[in-house]
């Protein structure tokens, strides 16, 4: 069984290290635009495309007139 501190010194195992960095640092940074991309393009649609196919949401159609009370109840204690 090979010594396991010598096949981490290896010239074989440093190159994979770094051909695994070269990789792994576009891969990561196109993973992370991805989802910042995702992230603006949600919020995106989901403000814009209601108000552009003319649906009008709760908030301005006056929906907190429909529950009961004033809001100034307490808490069940």
């Amino acid at each position: 069984m090979p010594d396991p501190r010598a096949l981490l010194r290896s010239r074989s195992y440093v190159g994979l290290l770094v051909v695994a960095a070269v990789l792994g640092v576009p891969v990561s940074a196109a993973a992370y635009g991805f989802l910042a991309l995702v992230d603006y393009l949600q919020k995106e649609i989901f403000n814009h495309l209601p108000h552009g196919l003319g649906v009008v949401a709760a908030a301005d159609a006056g929906g907190g007139r429909h529950y009961r009370g004033g809001g100034d109840q307490v808490p069940a204690r």
